[in-house]
């Protein structure tokens, strides 16, 4: 089981990933991880980079969190990558990330389980235990 670094940021634990849709991918270096978040949700830049668009056919639909409802949009990529582990086949969400972090992403408890991550904030790492 590979670990991966955390960087705590302003006290928040961050990670990079990577995802792949296609011929096509993208190196994430600032992911927050968020056990508060059941979903893992990406800004639209990045799935644009991922050459994934928007159709008035995509499921729509609520995220509630501290801060409110927000409304994002479903979308299927190929793979993603949190270190050696993979996920294949991953519906993640899509929205604005526009919190004044500089977040790239939210890795949420959908991935999170799936791939039986354990944090371990003595060593501030993250290890998958499942390529999925």
């Amino acid at each position: 089981m590979e670990s991966v670094n955390l960087t705590l940021r302003d006290g928040l634990p961050f990670v990079p990933l990577r995802l792949e849709h296609g011929d096509r991918a993208v190196e994430l270096s600032s992911v927050l991880i968020d056990t508060g978040s059941s979903a893992s949700i990406f800004s639209v830049e990045t799935l644009a980079e991922l050459q994934l668009t928007l159709s008035p056919n995509d499921p729509l639909i609520p995220m509630r969190g501290v801060g409110g409802v927000e409304y994002v949009v479903q979308k299927a990529i190929d793979r993603l990558h949190v270190g050696e582990a993979i996920l294949d086949r991953c519906t993640v969400q899509v929205g604005g990330l526009d919190y004044g972090y500089g977040i790239e992403g939210i890795l949420g408890m959908d991935v999170l389980v799936r791939l039986r991550c354990i944090i371990d904030l003595r060593s501030l790492t993250l290890s998958a235990g499942h390529d999925g």
